[in-house]
């Protein structure tokens, strides 16, 4: 049912979110991200497990700004002092963290480097995988003050409507199209001739209304917690089912994040979490609840940073070599998560006392 607006525990869930971002990324390694293995299979369903339960992580990075920033409160600020806001925030991380991994690779994964592959890399989304978030996030901020008309003036009703119709679209459609013969297509997003666009944008400005219709939303923990864990078990069980299904090449068809199984685990986590206080552990333990917000607060370097350590890790490149295909994965990767965030705030929190760089990391 619908409840009155309360104030959202911001640091928590984005320093959670980013937490999964790290247990997500330190999941997916290959080979086990490929194949099935034939011998201890026990390995490849200990990374799944970690990778569904981490699954969520940029849904909730994307929810949360949607109930901050389209927040009808907000509808009357000037574009020019929104977008100034938004440019200050990621212009400078971009650039820099940007000449960081064009170094990477071409210090560490030994490519070839040259104005033209820089330029075409910073125009069409490309310094590493991962900067794609940054492109997904430019564009949500583009079409945020649109969306906050919409959102002021929308009833619930219609708000639901809307983030129905994205559910359908994207998650319905294609599984019908994967799964039935009700709706033509191969089972990808834009399959049927009916949404064309497959960018993340695409993908995830539904999560961005979501963020701000569950903002307004009230169930009972019990119901939310079941929703996830079903919704988690769909998506470990049926991600096992369809790559056996393919001779043991993994299908990542449930894994994909607008799937309707990550959508409703994601907006459940969300649910579970917006809700909850932080007063307790503020009044208990201050310096973990310290180091909390200075988690949250520094979420993008965080983001752009752990790529480098899980990648040097993996390949041996501190003098050791974590790796689930050599650790049992079990503990070898809360084990490499863990160790990747405390260098990552290590790292920024040295960072964050040279003034010329203070800005430019994020």
């Amino acid at each position: 049912m619908t409840g009155k607006k309360n104030w959202i525990p911001v640091d928590f869930i984005r320093a959670l979110a980013i937490t999964l971002v790290v247990v997500l990324h330190a999941s997916s390694e290959m080979p086990l991200a490929q194949q099935i293995p034939n011998e201890n299979v026990w390995r490849w369903w200990a990374a799944s497990i970690y990778d569904t339960l981490a699954r969520p992580a940029v849904p909730l990075l994307v929810m949360l700004s949607g109930a901050l920033l389209l927040n009808p409160s907000k509808t009357e600020e000037p574009l020019r002092t929104f977008f100034r806001k938004r440019v200050a925030r990621i212009a400078l991380p971009f650039l820099f963290w940007g000449a960081c991994y064009f170094a990477w690779r071409y210090f560490v994964n030994h490519e070839t480097m040259t104005f033209d592959v820089i330029w075409r890399g910073y125009v069409e989304g490309y310094p590493y995988f991962h900067f794609r978030y940054i492109y997904m996030l430019i564009g949500l901020y583009l079409v945020t003050p649109m969306l906050r008309v919409l959102v002021a003036h929308a009833s619930p009703r219609l708000l639901l409507y809307s983030v129905s119709l994205w559910f359908t679209g994207v998650a319905i459609f294609p599984l019908l199209g994967r799964f039935g013969s009700v709706w033509p297509g191969d089972g990808r997003l834009g399959a049927g001739g009916l949404f064309v666009d497959a960018s993340w944008l695409a993908m995830f400005i539904g999560y961005f209304v979501l963020g701000a219709y569950l903002r307004n939303i009230r169930l009972r923990s019990s119901i939310t917690l079941v929703m996830w864990l079903l919704s988690s078990l769909w998506t470990v069980v049926g991600t096992w089912l369809v790559s056996i299904g393919a001779g043991g090449h993994v299908d990542e068809v449930f894994r994909v994040y607008v799937s309707a199984n990550v959508i409703l685990a994601s907006s459940a986590l969300f649910l579970l979490l917006y809700r909850r206080s932080t007063n307790q552990l503020r009044k208990r333990l201050p310096r973990t609840h310290n180091l909390l917000c200075f988690a949250s607060q520094n979420s993008l370097p965080i983001y752009l940073f752990h790529v480098m350590l899980l990648e040097g890790f993996q390949k041996g490149l501190f003098g050791f070599q974590l790796s689930v295909t050599t650790l049992n994965p079990i503990l070898e990767i809360p084990l490499v998560s863990l160790l990747t965030l405390t260098i990552c705030l290590g790292v920024i929190w040295l960072l964050k006392k040279i003034p010329i760089l203070s800005n430019a990391i994020g």
